[in-house]
């Protein structure tokens, strides 16, 4: 079976939450396009219902995330802050990278740390890339698995007092 239409059959036994990670993983992995799962989510067809509604709250043509981590973060965030900006290239000090998430306007970068993914030589390159965020203006904040699934309210506190602080209007609900 396709991606798109497991996609779409997982959409009548689960929830918005799950299929929405699970279409973020799938774009990841290459099983399936942003395009394809917008066709469709637009055909009639059970359980394309919960598809319809995870694309319509995906930006169009947006990269997908870089993990399941990623994904549960944008949730955590979504309705509660403004929209981040997924995956923004970036070149500092003559080496390009990729943010996790930010909010440029105001400076904001958020990392996501993932045991999968950070073993002794990526933990040190993150640090140098960190390094040289700062030293570009951004602020920086660090995030675990741990903070995103077991302190959601925290973590959202946390982001969004840093956004409010570099200028990020009408966050005065989410910091409280």
């Amino acid at each position: 079976t396709a991606a798109g239409r497991t996609l779409t059959d997982l959409g009548t036994v689960a929830g918005a939450l799950l299929v929405e990670r699970a279409a973020e993983s799938a774009i990841r992995l290459g099983l399936v396009t942003d395009h394809e799962l917008r066709r469709r989510a637009g055909l009639p067809r059970r359980g394309v219902g919960v598809l319809r509604s995870v694309m319509a709250l995906r930006p169009d043509g947006a990269p997908p995330t870089g993990s399941d981590l990623e994904t549960r973060m944008l949730q955590l965030c979504r309705g509660r802050l403004p929209e981040p900006v997924r995956q923004l290239p970036v070149a500092l000090m003559g080496a390009s990278y990729r943010i996790d998430m930010s909010w440029p306007v105001w400076g904001v970068a958020v990392e996501l740390d993932g045991r999968e993914w950070h073993g002794p030589e990526v933990f040190d390159a993150d640090r140098r890339r960190q390094n040289r965020m700062v030293v570009a203006g951004w602020v920086v904040l660090r995030f675990t698995w741990a903070d995103v699934v077991t302190s959601p309210d925290a973590t959202v506190r946390t982001l969004a007092t840093v956004l409010r602080q570099r200028g990020c209007p009408g966050l005065e609900a989410a910091c409280a």
